[in-house]
């Protein structure tokens, strides 16, 4: 009997929270909760937007060889493999770079 009450106080649980809004209006969160809460959505938006692959150009410019254009133009296998291979960190290391930065800024104007 008492598994039968813990399995349904526990579905209610679960009913009841899938029947609350996901916005946090209302709720009792200090200020300076809500402004790390969304401190912390922005980041994850910018690392969304940063896992695109938007920066792989730019990265591409700063670790080709000159005179060539890009990792792809460069003859020398070894050469070009880790060209592909900085230009792939570049392009993982920058937005969390930045984001985190972002970041970093936000939550300390949180207080």
């Amino acid at each position: 009997m008492r598994l039968h009450q813990s399995v349904a106080a526990v579905f209610l649980l679960v009913l009841a929270g899938c029947s609350t809004t996901s916005s946090y209006e209302g709720a009792d969160f200090s200020a300076s909760s809500q402004c790390r809460m969304q401190c912390q959505a922005s980041y994850r938006s910018c690392m969304a937007r940063g896992s695109i692959g938007s920066n792989d150009f730019s990265c591409e410019q700063q670790v080709v060889p000159a005179p060539d254009k890009r990792c792809k133009d460069v003859a020398n296998p070894e050469l070009r493999r880790s060209c592909e291979l900085k230009t792939h960190d570049c392009a993982i290391r920058t937005p969390i770079m930045s984001c985190g930065e972002s970041r970093d800024t936000c939550m300390s104007s949180c207080g």
